[in-house]
């Protein structure tokens, strides 16, 4: 074993963080004799128990993982929310432009913009509260 190059590890690995080294440890098997004995030896000196550590941030992962989906499922609640006043606002407006049936240009005009409106913004909404819908066994 080259003594000169086992010191040049161990001072390398020493300037490297906790999680830097456990990273190299997780690849110890690419290494060198001398950078894995580098590395146990500074492991050795830091306390650093890769299991352990692999466990945290597994632990991490998995609390990450479910917030992401309980802040998802809470968006999604939300986009229905609004689907639904959306679709209640159109059935309503196009049941009032229905009876009230302006007959100038200017209703014409007014109808055709609360169409064009309900159009652009609701019906992109009510897909995919139906689609949603459809995917969801609770429905």
């Amino acid at each position: 074993m080259d003594k000169h190059k086992l010191a040049e590890f161990s001072a390398h690995y020493q300037r490297l963080d906790d999680g830097e080294i456990v990273d190299l440890h997780a690849r110890a098997s690419s290494l060198t004799e001398e950078a894995r004995t580098a590395l146990d030896a500074v492991m050795a000196d830091r306390g650093i128990d890769p299991e352990k550590i692999r466990q945290e941030v597994a632990k991490e992962a998995r609390d990450y993982a479910a917030k992401e989906r309980a802040r998802e499922e809470e968006s999604t609640k939300r986009e229905d929310r609004a689907s639904k006043i959306w679709i209640r606002i159109s059935l309503l407006l196009i049941i009032l432009i229905a009876i009230l049936r302006p007959p100038d240009f200017l209703g014409g005009t007014i109808m055709l913009l609360v169409f064009l409106f309900l159009v652009y913004y609701g019906v992109p909404s009510i897909g995919r509260y139906l689609r949603r819908k459809k995917r969801r066994p609770d429905g």
